[in-house]
């Protein structure tokens, strides 16, 4: 336990790492803000979606089915992956359809929560900061040859570390998340938590029975977890980088890897 604070003392006494974060924190606040002024705070009437909706699943089903009686023509297999595939994909849909209830017609506060994306940019940022700082100090002033030494200097202090890195991408995540929230939530209000998330732009093929509540929940874990393994990629990396621009061009890297395979995404039935 002792460790524990005093690695979190040696990152919080890092003027740095606040400056970097404060930052990143302020950036993200005025994108918000930014989103909210945009948008003009206005409820979005999502009707059409709402009545579209089983139109559209339909077509989703009709294109499964269809592509169930291609593949019975080409002679391949009931219990062949591409056909049961297809039937669960349909079976879903169905599903979908019959249970996916919409409790208003009328969205505002969660279509500009859930498509502010730029939140895990900053919050990218701010993690691959603290991944950097956790062994770079140690590294600048010799103390981990020193500490590798002594009968605990190894296993345990890593450990230590590890513990350390992860409660703190835990709090920023949590930190950044819920500042993105309040700000929209402050600017225009949260509709219905219970209605399915369907109604937003981009969500209208979901499958999947999900309330704006629950996909809160979900995409905040899905966040924390993204985090994590960012934060994770930066502190293996610092271990072989010990250069802190080097450093954060490869972080950067990283990232624009991963934005890329975000943009080049295709949904369709047959993937």
């Amino acid at each position: 336990m002792k460790l524990i604070r005093y690695e979190i003392q040696k990152l919080t006494g890092t003027r740095f790492l606040w400056a970097v974060i404060a930052i990143l924190f302020c950036i993200n606040g005025a994108f918000a803000i930014y989103n909210t002024v945009r948008s003009g705070g206005q409820a979005y009437d999502v009707s059409h979606a709402a009545m579209m909706y089983r139109e559209d699943t339909q077509r989703i089903i009709d294109a499964a089915y269809q592509n169930i009686r291609e593949y019975a023509v080409a002679g391949i297999a009931e219990d062949a992956y591409a056909v049961q595939y297809q039937r669960q994909l349909a079976a879903q849909y169905e599903r979908a359809q019959r249970e996916v209830r919409f409790t208003e017609t009328t969205v505002w506060g969660w279509n500009l929560y859930f498509t502010d994306y730029a939140v895990n940019i900053f919050l990218f940022f701010a993690v691959m900061t603290i991944g950097a700082a956790v062994f770079s100090g140690d590294f600048t002033n010799g103390f981990l040859f020193i500490m590798h030494t002594t009968r605990r200097g190894r296993l345990h202090s890593a450990a230590v570390k590890t513990a350390v890195w992860i409660l703190c991408t835990a709090c920023l995540t949590i930190v950044f998340t819920a500042e993105s929230f309040l700000i929209y939530g402050m600017a225009s209000g949260y509709s219905d938590p219970r209605n399915a998330v369907q109604l937003l732009d981009g969500y209208d093929a979901c499958p999947y029975l999900l309330t704006f509540g629950t996909y809160f929940l979900l995409s905040f874990l899905y966040r924390l977890l993204a985090m994590l393994c960012m934060t994770a990629f930066c502190v293996l990396l610092s271990l072989w980088v010990r250069h802190i621009v080097v450093l954060y061009l490869c972080g950067t890297g990283f990232l624009g890897i991963n934005l890329l395979l975000y943009a080049l995404r295709v949904y369709t039935t047959d993937n």
